[in-house]
């Protein structure tokens, strides 16, 4: 993380000894203002917006509209 090499953490710790590295990487991620994400819906959820800012595909809405559609 430190020479930027990393540019997106998803995380997703188990087990005791995952809590100490979870502590690390996550304080890391913070200091080096890296995107991190502890779930693999929100780790998904990040990447579909990166692909979509990366197509200019970026469609704003308000949660209301948003939730319209969700069924």
């Amino acid at each position: 993380m430190k020479n930027r090499e990393i540019q997106f953490v998803l995380n997703t710790p188990l087990g005791k000894q995952s809590a100490q590295d979870d502590s690390y990487i996550r304080k890391s991620a913070i200091k080096y203002k890296i995107p991190y994400f502890t779930t693999t819906d929100a780790g998904r959820a990040a990447a579909k917006g990166i692909r979509a800012a990366r197509e200019n595909r970026i469609e704003v809405k308000s949660l209301q509209e948003y939730h319209k559609g969700v069924k």
